[in-house]
């Protein structure tokens, strides 16, 4: 269940590792996100191995290949966390985590990382919908606990806020440019530097989730919700569709009914 409208929860528990245990080498189309409570491990992604203790988590993001071992001498113990959904990228780059660059994190507050795991976990397995709901809410609770946002230029906010607005119609990086008169180039420089992505491929991203959405929830033609989100040449969006959601349109549309 989809329980707020953007995020979906796979799993969550907790495991005591037997020394020199592992996992992987292992790809996923998920997140997760391992929380040490005890001990010691190493995280390895693609070549870099990082060595984890106590009160640091580990970020596996989609796609990437891991591998995850406990220490031979302490091993650790972890809780952990598996989600995915169609807010889940903007959520986990709204908390300061980009693929490439982070992938350990620390936090201040470990008890309430320990506690709001145990509480996704305990309301996660229930059948109740109310409690799956909740675990959803503590979910957000423990990204808070380990999130380390980026300061984003105040240009940047007002492309965003533009994107969002104006997405629909056939905008360009110029048009951007021009909204808060900045030299084209220099915009896509900080606006990278700030999410990531150029302009072109935040917009581009932007225009397929809202695809997503209507291909879901409206009974819109196709070649209508590829209009109405921006697209001009249906071949266009049909590649990009696919590209980006793994399915074409119409297979994503009846794959979601």
């Amino acid at each position: 269940m989809d329980t707020d409208g953007g995020i979906h929860i796979i799993n969550a528990g907790r495991q005591f590792c037997l020394p020199g245990y592992t996992f992987g080498p292992a790809v996923r189309d998920h997140y997760l996100i391992h929380y040490v409570f005890e001990g010691k491990g190493t995280y390895i992604v693609g070549d870099t191995a990082y060595s984890l203790s106590a009160g640091q988590a580990f970020i596996i993001y989609p796609g990437a290949r891991t591998v995850y071992r406990a220490d031979r001498d302490d091993p650790w113990g972890y809780q952990w966390v598996d989600f995915y959904g169609r807010e889940a990228d903007a959520i986990m780059a709204r908390c300061g985590f980009r693929l490439g660059e982070d992938y350990i994190c620390r936090t201040q507050q470990p008890e309430a990382c320990a506690d709001y795991l145990q509480e996704i976990a305990d309301n996660y397995n229930q059948p109740d919908e109310c409690r799956r709901l909740s675990a959803c809410g503590y979910l957000y609770l423990f990204l808070s606990c380990i999130a380390h946002p980026r300061p984003r230029h105040k240009y940047v906010e007002t492309i965003i806020q533009f994107i969002q607005l104006q997405y629909a119609y056939p905008i360009t990086v110029a048009d951007m440019a021009a909204r808060v008169g900045l030299n084209r180039s220099y915009l896509c420089k900080i606006f990278k530097a700030a999410t990531g992505l150029s302009p072109q491929e935040y917009l581009l991203n932007f225009r397929i989730e809202r695809a997503k959405c209507l291909l879901r929830e409206t009974d819109l033609s196709i070649s209508e919700v590829a209009y109405s989100c921006g697209f001009r040449d249906f071949p266009h969006f049909s590649t990009q569709f696919k590209k980006r959601a793994g399915l074409s349109p119409g297979a994503y549309r009846r794959s979601a009914v």
